[in-house]
C-alpha cells in the first residue's frame, strides 16, 4: 500500500474503506474507560475514523470508545467499539493567543472490534450526516 505525505498527514492511495466526512458541527469520541475525550470526529468509514484532538495520540493505543449519536440524548444511541490509535500527526498552528499557538491534532483510529449492530449504526450515520472525502 502506497502511502503519501500531504501538510503532515497520512494519506492512503489504496484505502479499504471509503471515507466520509460528518456534516455535523460537533461529534465528539470519548474513551469509555477515562471518560475523557479523545476529540471530535471529522471522517468515518466501518473500518476505522479520523479525529481532531488538542493533543497527540499514544500509537499502538488500544481504546474502548463511544460516539454520541447526533440529535439522541440516550446514550443507548451511541457507537461503541474497540478502536487502536494507527497515527497522530499535528496539524498547522490554527491561532495565535499572545505567545501561545493554538495546536491541534489528526489522529486515525482502525475499529478492532465492532458488532454488526454497530457497523449498521455506523452505514446510518454516514448515510445521513455523510459525504465522501477527496
Amino acid at each position: 500500500m502506497e502511502t503519501v505525505h500531504n501538510m503532515g498527514f497520512r494519506l492512503s492511495e489504496n484505502r479499504k474503506y471509503v471515507r466520509y466526512h460528518i456534516d455535523f458541527d460537533s461529534m465528539p469520541i470519548f474513551d469509555l474507560v477515562t471518560t475523557s475525550s479523545l476529540g471530535q470526529l471529522e471522517n468515518i468509514t466501518v473500518g476505522g475514523c479520523l479525529v481532531e484532538s488538542n493533543r497527540a495520540a499514544m500509537l499502538d493505543q488500544v481504546y474502548h470508545i463511544s460516539m454520541p449519536i447526533p440529535g439522541q440524548f440516550d446514550e443507548r444511541f451511541a457507537i461503541r467499539c474497540t478502536a487502536r490509535s494507527v497515527w497522530s500527526s499535528p496539524l498547522p498552528n490554527l491561532s495565535i493567543r499572545g505567545d501561545q499557538a493554538l495546536k491541534k491534532f489528526m489522529t486515525g483510529y482502525e475499529f478492532l472490534d465492532i458488532s454488526e449492530f454497530e457497523v449498521d449504526s455506523i452505514e446510518a450515520l454516514i448515510a445521513i450526516l455523510g459525504r465522501t472525502t477527496n
